[in-house]
């Protein structure tokens, strides 16, 4: 290898390939992310900082997104899960929505998905009380049983990590689908 790229969702794991490259004299393109945050390093061994030689800076109440979407382990968790749910479907789309129905309105390359997803929110617009109950019941399927029955398929309750040791283990406990 000339150089190593990693996309890493745990510090233990981004120190051990940072020590690994530094000890083999092996660049590293280190990218990591925290939520919605990202960042990249650039390690040169022994003439650039290395990821090992700082800790990330610690914010209070950031969770990872990956945490968030798969395995959500305290009540906090399932809050940010819920509220960022909620904060997309009931304010960023409405308020891209509006943005695009403005007649001053110029679409730029980045703006695509915002058109398509603004789209579907106009073709999905309930015209009726029992559109509302519809939708309801669907997000409701989607997030508690549908979703839930797709993860225990992928890890099943008896399933092991790489290790041999149980995947289910606390604090991450094993969804029951509704």
């Amino acid at each position: 290898m000339t150089v190593v790229a990693n996309a890493l969702d745990n510090v233990q794991a981004r120190r051990y390939v940072d020590q690994r490259c530094v000890e083999n004299k092996i660049p590293l393109f280190e990218s990591g992310t925290l939520g919605p945050k990202g960042n990249t390093q650039v390690i040169i061994p022994y003439k650039t900082e290395s990821y090992g030689s700082k800790s990330d800076p610690v914010e209070d109440g950031e969770i990872p997104h990956c945490t968030l979407k798969m395995f959500p382990e305290e009540t906090l968790h399932c809050v940010e899960w819920a509220r960022d749910i909620f904060g997309k479907k009931f304010s960023l789309q409405p308020k891209a929505l509006i943005k695009i129905l403005d007649k001053n309105f110029k679409p730029e390359k980045d703006d695509i998905k915002t058109l398509n997803e603004s789209l579907v929110m106009i073709k999905k617009a309930p015209s009726a009380f029992d559109d509302c109950i519809h939708y309801a019941i669907t997000k409701f399927y989607k997030y508690f049983r549908d979703d839930v029955s797709q993860l225990m398929y992928t890890y099943p309750k008896d399933a092991k990590t790489k290790n041999g040791e149980p995947f289910w283990k606390l604090p991450k406990r094993p969804p029951t689908a509704i």
